[in-house]
Formats: C-alpha cells, sequence, structure tokens
C-alpha cells in the first residue's frame, strides 16, 4: 500500500520483472531474509526475550566482521566497542545458564548467533546493488523500486516468501488461534512495519562503516 500510493501502481506491478531480472540474487537474499527472522522466533521458543535481545547485539560484531568482506575498512574504535558487546553478551548468557539446562540455552543462543550473521551480510548485500558500488560480483540494480526504503523493504518480503512457503509445506504447522491473530497484528505494525522500515532506511542509508556498526 505504501509503495502503491508513493510510486504509483505501475511501479509496484514492475517489482516482479526486477526480481525476475536478477533472480539468482534475490533467491540468496530471500533466504537470508528468512533465514535471519525465522531463527530469531525458533530462539523464542527456548530464550527468554532479554537473553535474546542481549545476544543479538552480536550482530555488531558480524557487521565489523562482514565489513570487510566488501572491501570496508574497519576503524579500530569499532572493534574496541565490538569486544565490549562481545563480553556482555557472554555474560547474560552464562546468567542465564544459570537457571536453564544446556540444551536450551544451545537451541536457544545459537540460533540468535545466526541471525546476528545473517542480517548484516544481507542488508550489505542490498546496499551493494548501488549502481556506483565497485562490488563487481552483485549486480547493480538501478531501477526506482532501488530508490526507496518502503520498496526495498517490500523486494525483500517478496524474495522471502518462496522460503516461508516451503517452510509451511514441509512443516505443516497448525492454523494459529485467534488470541494469535490479535497479537500478531500490533506486532506486525509496530516491529514489521514501524521498526523494519526505520531500520531498513537507516542502514543503507550510510556508507561509513563505523557508523553502519553504530546502527546495528
Amino acid at each position: 500500500g505504501i509503495v502503491w500510493y508513493r510510486l504509483g501502481f505501475s511501479t509496484l506491478c514492475s517489482a516482479g520483472r526486477v526480481l525476475a531480472d536478477h533472480w539468482k540474487f534475490w533467491l540468496v537474499v530471500g533466504f537470508l531474509m528468512f533465514g535471519g527472522f525465522a531463527t530469531l522466533c525458533f530462539a523464542a521458543s527456548y530464550s527468554p526475550p532479554w537473553i535474546i535481545a542481549a545476544t543479538f547485539q552480536l550482530n555488531i560484531v558480524a557487521t565489523l566482521a562482514v565489513l570487510p568482506f566488501f572491501g570496508k575498512a574497519v576503524p579500530v574504535r569499532g572493534r574496541i566497542f565490538a569486544v565490549i558487546v562481545v563480553i556482555g553478551a557472554i555474560l547474560a548468557n552464562l546468567e542465564h545458564a544459570e537457571v536453564s539446562d544446556g540444551k536450551k540455552l544451545v537451541l536457544g543462543a545459537i540460533p540468535v548467533l545466526v541471525s546476528a550473521a545473517t542480517l548484516p551480510f544481507l542488508y550489505q548485500l542490498v546496499a551493494e546493488t548501488n549502481p556506483r558500488s565497485n562490488i563487481r560480483w552483485i549486480p547493480h540494480i538501478s531501477h526506482p523500486l532501488m530508490r526507496s526504503t518502503d520498496s526495498r523493504l517490500l523486494l525483500l518480503l517478496l524474495a522471502s516468501l518462496p522460503w516461508v512457503a516451503a517452510l509451511v509445506a514441509i512443516t505443516r504447522p497448525p492454523a494459529p488461534t485467534t488470541m494469535q491473530l490479535w497479537y500478531s497484528v500490533p506486532n506486525a505494525l509496530i516491529s514489521g512495519l514501524g521498526a523494519l522500515l526505520l531500520y531498513t532506511h537507516v542502514r543503507l542509508s550510510v556508507k561509513d562503516p563505523y557508523q553502519i556498526a553504530a546502527i546495528e
């Protein structure tokens, strides 16, 4: 709806063409988008929210590890800050380990680590589709849909749908209850629409490695 209002129906319809023209790239991006959030949902079944939030701060470290892969230097102060984050995440999980069994700790922490490593790589891939990027192994997409945050987020969500459909087909989960549907509406509006749009806008707007890490 947002993309339709801002860019017009014809531009919205061209999303399929953008995905089809670079289908290999979007297939990978969609898998990363799906995996990054699916692992967080999985971890929520085994760890309390504060542990997930504390562990997910390791995405700062993952960002600093990802950026050199794209030819971006990481400043020393960023590395120092990353060490502090790692210590904090370890301490939080050690405290949780005292009141939880090892199986729940592993099933809660490892998926969050996967998500924390996946999402920075995903967003940097999308950022490098800019025609001015010097990364040659990533397609440079100059379509109008790649110029605004809401349309780029739409492409990310559309690219992840095949993987979501595959997971549903394999696991065949039961239909959500009425209460689950009611809880999902504010979560979708606040986290899925508001927070994710804001994060995507800021994350894809900056180029400096230290600023990228600070945003994460």
